[in-house]
């Protein structure tokens, strides 16, 4: 929190006014990121599972403290409950526009979709890899036709 407030030119006290630990901080950061691939699952079209999918790797590999946070089994703020409950629930939604076209494997669900994320964001920067990489295109290339079975 030290270097937090060094960074934004205040006060440690300030800082903590606002949060009251390191994890509250890091969930309120990550906010916008659960935002963004919100928009991401409303668009219209196909592909946009996909779409998704291939950015919430990306964001994960890119932003640690986003990586933390969707791990975190128990959010630490109401806000951040509220915030991947709304985007899981578009997960399902956009599992649901897949399977009726055909374009799902019977029996995935947005939390078997949020752990394959996971694993391969980790395995992405454990790997060393970028998400541009051509090995990580292909292993998030691999999941998504392990999805539509």
């Amino acid at each position: 929190m030290n270097a937090v407030a060094r960074a934004a030119g205040v006060g440690v006290g300030t800082v903590y006014r606002h949060f009251a630990t390191v994890e509250e901080l890091e969930e309120t950061l990550a906010w916008d990121r659960f935002d963004e691939l919100g928009a991401l699952l409303d668009a219209d079209g196909d592909d946009v599972l996909a779409h998704a999918i291939e950015a919430h790797v990306r964001l994960m590999v890119d932003d640690p403290v986003f990586e933390r946070v969707m791990g975190r089994p128990d959010p630490h703020l109401e806000e951040t409950g509220r915030r991947r409950d709304a985007l899981l629930t578009r997960v399902d939604v956009a599992l649901a526009r897949a399977r009726e076209r055909g374009d799902l494997r019977p029996g995935v669900d947005a939390g078997d979709v949020v752990l394959l994320v996971c694993g391969l964001a980790y395995a992405v920067r454990h790997g060393g890899l970028r998400p541009d990489d051509p090995q990580a295109r292909l292993a998030v290339r691999v999941v998504l036709d392990g999805l539509r079975g």
